[in-house]
């Protein structure tokens, strides 16, 4: 009998995010039903705010949370633009395996650009936020692999000790 390979299809997610959630008074309340805005580190600032809906996230084997085929594990949660194609990828061997092009990388000027995808809340992160940001999503708390500080070369223009080398 022979075995069949594990293959799986090339995948994409855009999910919308949603900021608000209904508060249902209990039937043994007087108080009606109210509707809260969910805070949020990034609520303090309007030019801060994230999209209403999640950029797609283009790679293989993706989750909801952005894991794929080669970074799994539950800290792989982030989804990174290309500078090449302007296209959110869950790591730079799903870029590579669906794209014709050469990867370019962010320079130092454009720090400033949100580029990084928290796949857990959604948020968009600066390059710069990202890099100081402590392996942590500023918007949601949940960690991010510290591993991924190996690759930054891969996206971003850095010094080899922001690398972690």
């Amino acid at each position: 009998m022979a075995l069949k390979a594990d293959v799986r299809p090339i995948t994409t997610f855009s999910k919308p995010i949603c900021r608000t959630s209904t508060l249902l008074s209990s039937s043994h309340s007087s108080k009606p039903s109210q509707k809260k805005i969910m805070p949020s580190p990034e609520s303090q600032s309007p030019s801060e705010l994230p999209p209403t809906t999640r950029p797609t996230v283009h790679g293989l084997s993706l989750t909801p949370l952005t894991q794929c085929l080669h970074w799994s594990s539950p800290l792989d949660i982030i989804a990174i633009k290309h500078a090449c194609c302007n296209k959110f990828y869950a790591c730079i061997s799903c870029h590579n395996a669906q794209e014709s092009h050469e990867p370019a990388i962010w320079p130092r000027s454009k720090r400033d650009e949100r580029v990084v995808l928290c796949g857990a809340c959604g948020r968009l992160e600066t390059i710069e936020g990202y890099m100081n940001g402590g392996s942590v999503c500023r918007g949601c708390g949940r960690g991010f692999n510290p591993g991924c500080k190996r690759h930054w070369g891969y996206y971003f223009e850095v010094e080899r000790e922001e690398k972690g080398n």
